[in-house]
């Protein structure tokens, strides 16, 4: 750490995307994917209409209530406004995931209950839709926490409302 006029040390910084984190953010950040990163892989390659795994709903809470307060004290505005939004999309995807609305089918996966009319109508209205639009904004923000391993790699082509365009027909 440097020291600086009025004997205030300076933070080591770290190249985060287009802009700097203090070092010890950026640490946190590393421990913080290393538990979530497969997680969240699981949730944006999971179709909630169709059927995910039994225990992924208690999985999303863990990444909800992991180091959440830590989250809140983080001094990066940038880094905490994206995990943030990170547990925020996870928030409403496990309100989605009420589980009067689903059952477990023979082969212990989660599938929606369909038992009425109503059941297929929210399925279709509700599920696909929302949980779509949360898919797509966990992997937008997945990206920008790997800033360095996505740095080459062209922007995504399809987007949450190219899917709504496409589903509209």
């Amino acid at each position: 750490m440097n020291e600086q006029p009025g004997g205030k040390e300076k933070k080591k910084t770290v190249k985060f995307g287009k802009t700097r984190i203090p070092q010890d953010e950026y640490s946190f950040l590393v421990d913080y994917l290393k538990v979530i990163d497969n997680i969240i892989i699981e949730v944006i390659d999971s179709d909630f209409t169709v059927a995910f795994e039994l225990d992924l709903s208690d999985k999303i809470d863990g990444v909800i209530q992991y180091k959440n307060f830590e989250i809140l004290k983080l001094s990066s505005p940038v880094l905490r406004k994206l995990l943030q939004e990170l547990i925020k999309n996870l928030s409403e995807l496990l309100a989605l995931l009420d589980p009067t609305r689903f059952r477990v089918s023979k082969n212990c996966k989660v599938i929606p209950s369909l038992q009425s009319r109503e059941d297929g109508e929210w399925v279709r209205e509700v599920l696909r839709p929302e949980s779509m639009k949360i898919r797509y904004s966990l992997r937008d923000l997945f990206r920008e926490l790997h800033p360095e391993e996505y740095r080459d790699v062209p922007p995504f082509e399809d987007s949450y409302e190219t899917y709504l365009k496409n589903t509209d027909d």
